[in-house]
């Protein structure tokens, strides 16, 4: 007859369960506000009168396009757009006499410097002739 044998312990460990409290079900949603549905107010362009147009012509060749804008009281944008439509052109300034810079010698890259030194350094072939 035979001994009974004991079975072998599985070398895994054993785990345990246990019960872990759990928050209750949400029973009620909470509504999302309505979104707020705000319209652009968008201001109709002004036209522009025959009175405005001229002051613009007399103005425009020497008056800068700010001081412009306030007198017509317009804006900014619009006074340049107009003056684009129109074709006006402001008076040519004299430049101010900026100074000449001093020429620089300009620096050499090491690519070019390396090729400066190996031209100096290589001996001149001469050419045969036959």
């Amino acid at each position: 007859m035979r001994k009974p044998t004991k079975k072998k312990a599985s070398p895994r460990k054993k785990t345990t369960t246990r019960k872990v409290a759990r928050k209750p079900a949400r029973t009620t949603w909470k509504k999302a506000a309505p979104k707020k549905t705000t319209r652009k107010v968008v201001k109709k362009a002004k036209l522009w009168t025959p009175a405005e147009i001229r002051e613009l012509k007399k103005l425009y060749k020497k008056t800068p396009n700010p001081q412009i804008a306030k007198a017509l009281k317009r804006t900014l944008s619009s006074v340049r757009s107009k003056a684009v439509a129109l074709s006006l052109k402001k008076a040519a300034t004299p430049k101010r006499a900026v100074p000449k810079k001093k020429a620089t010698a300009k620096k050499k890259t090491a690519r070019k410097r390396m090729t400066a030194m190996k031209r100096k350094a290589a001996p001149k072939r001469k050419i045969k002739r036959r």
